[in-house]
């Protein structure tokens, strides 16, 4: 990709994070597990890691409505790129995975637990 389209690609990524942060748009699971799906109206984004492989990279991957990629940004070790594509993919994970609310509801059966 060219460092345009990087730069563009770049600006999605914290356009996608802030709506996260918002509630305004929500992340699906994949069958791989390290990897989350946004689809809007016109395309799909896909952000995924590989925790196997030290430093830990990140990638983002832009398809259009037909499911052919549009843009892509791969960031690993000390890459600039890097600390924007973390915290994408963690809020994409806590987003797909409910975390948040599985927490609320560990912590809510704890405090009043069911008698036996």
């Amino acid at each position: 990709m060219s460092e345009t389209t990087d730069e563009r690609v770049l600006e999605i990524v914290r356009a996608l994070i802030s709506q996260t942060k918002q509630g305004r748009i929500s992340w699906t699971p994949t069958d791989d597990q390290e990897a989350f799906l946004y689809s809007s109206r016109s395309s799909s984004i896909i952000v995924d890691t590989n925790r196997r492989k030290l430093p830990q990279p990140y990638w983002i991957r832009i398809l259009n409505e037909r499911g052919a990629e549009v843009g892509r940004l791969h960031a690993a070790g000390g890459d600039a790129a890097r600390p924007d594509l973390a915290e994408l993919h963690e809020l994409a994970r806590r987003s797909a995975l409910r975390i948040d609310e599985v927490l609320d509801n560990v912590l809510r059966d704890l405090q009043d637990p069911p008698p036996f």
